[in-house]
């Protein structure tokens, strides 16, 4: 298991207090602070949906589902004179449950499933997430 960061956007419209559309979203993931190896990803999410559970005071669960598309890399060999660098493609499956906070933040955890087509494998990725909602 790895550390990672990354960085998205997702576009997002309610339909009631309990439903909402994840219209279009990207993102992009890294491989950890200290490792050598270059690796990422730049994913695309299309058309997903979040569903919420009653508000408790200032705060209210979340449960989400998004599908897509995932371009990944890898440095072959490590950034070395002679490396190269391999992209993968591959249909993209992330869920996730978390808590939103104060209408304006929410913290969840992720898992991320991607197909192994393309010359690349396939595989599942875990992490936390920390939103800030506009």
């Amino acid at each position: 298991m790895g550390e990672a960061w990354g960085l998205g956007w997702q576009l997002r419209r309610e339909i009631n207090k309990y439903v909402a559309i994840n219209i279009v979203g990207v993102s992009y993931m890294a491989s950890g602070w200290n490792s050598p190896d270059k690796a990422g990803s730049v994913n695309f999410r299309f058309l997903g949906a979040r569903g919420y559970s009653p508000s408790w005071k200032w705060m209210r669960g979340y449960v989400d589902l998004n599908m897509g598309y995932t371009l990944g890399y890898y440095d072959q060999n490590n950034g070395k004179k002679d490396s190269e660098t391999e992209t993968t493609h591959h249909f993209g499956l992330d869920f996730g449950v978390g808590l939103q906070v104060h209408k304006r933040f929410a913290i969840g955890y992720h898992m991320g499933y991607v197909t192994g087509y393309g010359g690349g494998d396939g595989g599942t990725a875990h992490f936390c997430k920390l939103s800030v909602l506009f």
